[in-house]
């Protein structure tokens, strides 16, 4: 639990605001473009904290003074819920931790950094072009490759399959470990720990 790590004579968390992307609405929950959001969701879940809505835009809840951010608008345009949001909690960029899925990662790979382009992710693009850097932290969950001859576009926006959900909660369980970890200010422990594919057998 992250109370009890915070208790500890810890360094003061690097990471204040965790960002989770993804799409509104109860069609796209179980989806693999939404993984932003379930990690957000079982991270809460598991700290016993509660969700609300903020300005209609948003879902938020806090744990232990960190912030967690669920956008409400479309992935798109995440970064003008973000910009809205540090408008009224500021927060220097390289203070957030920003969470999506990634096609070019195979399923089940995490991959943590602390900046970098969009890689193409229209959310994280939309995150960069509002904040106008790309010294953004995030964490990037694998989610690839899409099969052959099918459009990317309708495979994130599909549910992991059967075959597939075995894997898809590990990497939930790893990337909720790997904050817990980042919020003892542990950055290159997390990023030894959890930058591989360390997939179940």
């Amino acid at each position: 639990m992250l109370e009890n790590s915070r208790s500890a004579p810890h360094p003061e968390p690097s990471v204040r605001l965790l960002v989770g992307l993804g799409n509104p609405g109860p069609s796209y929950i179980h989806t693999r473009h939404n993984l932003g959001f379930q990690v957000l969701d079982s991270l809460a879940a598991q700290e016993k904290t509660f969700w609300r809505s903020w300005k209609n835009q948003a879902r938020v809840a806090e744990i232990g003074g960190i912030q967690l951010l669920k956008p409400l608008r479309y992935m798109n345009r995440s970064g003008e819920v973000l910009q809205s949001f540090l408008e009224t909690h500021p927060q220097d960029p390289s203070r957030l931790l920003v969470l999506y899925d990634d096609l070019d990662l195979p399923l089940g790979t995490l991959r943590l950094r602390r900046s970098g382009s969009s890689g193409g992710h229209h959310g994280m693009d939309s995150v960069l072009n509002r904040l106008r850097t790309q010294e953004v932290p995030r964490l990037r969950l694998g989610i690839g490759p899409a099969p052959d001859q099918r459009d990317p576009i309708e495979f994130v926006l599909e549910p992991f399959a059967k075959t597939e959900e075995a894997k898809a909660q590990e990497m939930r369980c790893r990337a909720v470990q790997c904050i817990q970890t980042l919020l003892t200010g542990d950055w290159e422990r997390a990023m030894n720990l959890y930058n591989t594919q360390n997939l179940p057998s």
